[in-house]
């Protein structure tokens, strides 16, 4: 009642309308759509017969500008050009890791954020903000040397580490502790 087979039968749920295109076991089978390069394809997934509901969903393929489309509620939510070259239309969320393989940046907010994997250097337009850490692990690091950096140890303090223990401290008042905790302009153990 409306399936259609190619190759071979329908299956799947027969309260719904469904094209099966090749045959069950190793052989492939496939759906292609040709079209003039000044065209466009979609697979539309709608649920309604007219205005945009008709296609709620689609998969699309550009021919003039070879670009692969996907949308999602009418909307382009993502576009893959010819050159691989993608764009979401919406946040993207990553929950491992960004890898970059051709020795270009990565862009956050731009410019406000912005790592440059070619230079390695990194451009902020506000603040850093690290947790307070300790001498034996400071909060901000160099090269993997876990126990040596500066860290905060208390509000309104810098405290500097080498080898996992406090060599150096600014308070609040400006005061210098070298091997000691500030009492003066300038206090050295």
């Amino acid at each position: 009642a409306g399936n259609v087979g190619i190759g071979a039968a329908p299956v799947g749920n027969p309260g719904t309308n469904f094209l099966a295109v090749g045959t069950a076991g190793t052989t492939a089978g496939g759906i292609q759509l040709w079209a003039a390069n000044n065209q466009q394809h979609y697979l539309q997934f709608g649920d309604a017969n007219s205005g945009s509901e008709v296609y709620r969903g689609a998969i699309g393929y550009n021919h003039s500008s070879e670009t692969l489309l996907f949308l999602q509620n009418s909307s382009t939510a993502l576009s893959i050009t010819g050159s691989q070259a993608a764009t979401f239309a919406g946040n993207v969320t990553v929950n491992n890791e960004v890898y970059l393989d051709n020795g270009k940046y990565l862009r956050f907010n731009t410019p406000a954020f912005r790592l440059d994997a070619s230079t390695r250097n990194a451009t902020f337009a506000g603040q850093i903000s690290g947790i307070g850490g300790n001498a034996a692990a400071p909060s901000y690091i160099f090269e993997g040397n876990t126990d040596t950096g500066f860290f905060h140890p208390a509000a309104d303090e810098i405290g500097f580490s080498t080898g996992g223990s406090e060599k150096m401290r600014i308070d609040s008042s400006g005061n210098v502790g070298i091997g000691i905790a500030p009492t003066k302009k300038l206090t050295v153990f």
